[in-house]
């Protein structure tokens, strides 16, 4: 190859990999467990299940008033097997999915919020929700963007996250967790963050 030909194909190649990606029109929240699962860590006093679901319904609610086509893996207490919200996610095109849940650990003192990702291709919505949440909520905490590998982000096709929105186990964070103004400024940040995505997606 002649060095204007190489030339040539690396300035393609940049070109592509700097193309935005595309807008999406769905965005698939998962409300994370669910019927005989109830989440959290034995002897949890308060049923992840429900608050994920809560938040979820809101979330819902606050994206489809900013104009995306919303499908949730559930809708009431049942329960929904991994394999099965990712068959859901991944039946729909020009979508990404948002798995909702709330974290828990033996020791009461341990807090905060993180956005997880399984693959490179999702990192940059991981970062964009966390971001968002971070300004919003002003956790004690902030557990940042992480890489892991989830049943459900795993196996998702699309770009696909797993917020965890705080500790239920820890007295205060879970307090604050329950109250309407907490949840109202959790489900916009996350919204802000799916809406700062799709601008990066479509390059405006």
């Amino acid at each position: 190859m002649s060095g204007r030909s190489a030339l040539s194909l690396a300035i393609a190649l940049t070109a592509i990999a700097c193309a935005p990606l595309g807008a999406f029109d769905t965005v698939v929240v998962d409300p994370g467990h669910g019927g005989s699962d109830r989440g959290g860590i034995p002897r949890q006093r308060i049923a992840e299940k429900e608050w994920t679901l809560k938040t979820s319904l809101r979330l819902a609610t606050e994206l489809k008033q900013r104009g995306f086509e919303v499908v949730m893996t559930r809708t009431s207490d049942d329960y929904v097997s991994l394999a099965q919200r990712c068959r859901i996610a991944n039946g729909k095109k020009n979508a990404i999915f948002v798995s909702v849940h709330y974290d828990a650990y033996r020791r009461e003192a341990a807090d905060g919020i993180t956005a997880y990702y399984a693959g490179s291709r999702s990192d940059r919505l991981a970062r964009y929700i966390n971001s968002r949440m971070s300004a919003a909520l002003r956790p004690k905490t902030n557990r940042g963007a992480k890489r892991a590998r989830f049943y459900v982000i795993r196996n998702t096709l699309c770009p696909a996250v797993l917020v965890e929105c705080g500790f239920l186990t820890n007295t205060a964070e879970a307090r604050r967790i329950q109250t309407t103004d907490y949840q109202e400024k959790l489900v916009a940040a996350i919204a802000d963050g799916v809406v700062d995505y799709r601008k990066y997606r479509t390059g405006r």
